[in-house]
């Protein structure tokens, strides 16, 4: 093969991998109804959350799941209260998880996080969680940790593990703090 043969075939296929990495990075999330306001996500951003949190916590009655508690939402205002530089570091480890040409090099799995099917995602998550990657393993950590702290504080998964909820005089102080800090 000559020089520039092999200089055409390479420039030519560099640029068909570019352009479907291209392709692939602006295909669309699934859309996720959420209700009042973000204060840290996009609905884009939250979009990928609900399907990180279904796969975390799928339906599994009597307990109700993730998306029927609105944990997206709870993860919002728990990151609400959080440093900015750790809300823009789960906002990019979101995009990076709903990257199709990411999941694509990393998972053969050439489509958004949020497009794929409930035992895709939990598949992928639960590789994350052993991956060797350390990236990998503390993203998967911190998501799980914040969409399993929004679910178990919600009253109604309270009465099914027997938990009758916290104290009132913490109630108490918790509800004067936050005002005093001058939120409703």
């Amino acid at each position: 093969m000559k020089r520039r043969n092999l200089l055409k075939y390479g420039l030519f296929g560099s640029l068909a991998l570019v352009g479907g990495g291209i392709g692939l990075s602006l295909q669309s999330s699934k859309h996720y109804l959420y209700k009042g306001n973000l204060k840290v996500f996009t609905p884009d951003t939250l979009d990928v959350l609900a399907a990180v949190a279904e796969a975390i916590i799928p339906n599994n009655p009597p307990f109700p799941s993730a998306l029927d508690l609105d944990v997206p939402e709870g993860v919002d205002t728990l990151l609400a209260n959080s440093h900015p530089a750790v809300q823009e570091e789960i906002t990019l480890l979101l995009g990076l998880l709903e990257n199709a040409a990411v999941n694509a090099l990393l998972h053969f799995k050439p489509t958004p996080f949020s497009k794929m099917t409930l035992e895709e995602r939990t598949r992928i998550l639960a590789g994350w969680a052993s991956s060797p990657l350390a990236l990998q393993r503390k993203g998967y950590k911190a998501l799980n940790g914040l969409c399993q702290s929004a679910y178990y504080a919600q009253a109604k998964v309270h009465k099914h593990l027997g938990y009758d909820g916290p104290p009132t005089h913490l109630t108490m102080l918790v509800n004067a703090a936050q005002r005093s800090d001058g939120e409703p």
